[in-house]
């Protein structure tokens, strides 16, 4: 009698075991990240503060994606062939680029771009990001007047280039 109640509970242990695996590795347990984002931007609203200008970009990112650490997402700021980027996962730069020099970034020419550029001064960096707004402040060589906006998402194993639409501001 003992052999058939041992027996009886190592057969519930088992069904137990094969149930709880079959839950864990039903479809719909893991999900995969968003390759492709919408990106597109809303307003952008300039400002000076103490000789230090900048700017709130409002739009669409997909935020949730966007925010996973090392994300490919930069806001793009240029101003005739002056630029800075900004990488949500690592160190902004700035310089100059004769590919800005028709004031539009191609999605071609990002794999290019984001090559460009160098370390800007201090203070030159994404300030906050929101739901639906990054906060960034731009280097010194930007000065007074029109400048553009964009957002690019570069995802060159899926999707290659995903860019927003180009907004521009007027710097104080």
């Amino acid at each position: 009698m003992l052999g058939l109640m041992t027996f009886g509970l190592t057969m519930r242990r088992m069904l137990l075991t094969l149930t709880a695996a079959a839950v864990l590795l039903l479809p719909g347990g893991a999900r995969a990240g968003i390759t492709d984002p919408v990106l597109a931007v809303s307003a952008v609203d300039a400002a000076k503060v103490d000789g230090a200008r900048t700017l709130l970009v409002q739009g669409t990112f997909e935020f949730g994606t966007v925010l996973q650490l090392g994300y490919p997402f930069f806001v793009v700021v240029f101003q005739g062939p002056t630029f800075a980027r900004y990488p949500l996962a690592g160190a902004p730069a700035s310089g100059t680029s004769s590919l800005l020099a028709d004031g539009v970034l191609a999605d071609t020419e990002v794999p290019t771009f984001l090559g460009q550029g160098s370390a800007p001064p201090a203070g030159v960096r994404v300030v906050s990001v929101l739901r639906d707004a990054v906060r960034v402040t731009l280097p010194v060589t930007f000065t007074a007047g029109a400048a553009t906006v964009v957002l690019v998402a570069y995802l060159p194993a899926t999707d290659g280039v995903v860019m927003s639409n180009s907004v521009s501001v007027t710097l104080p």
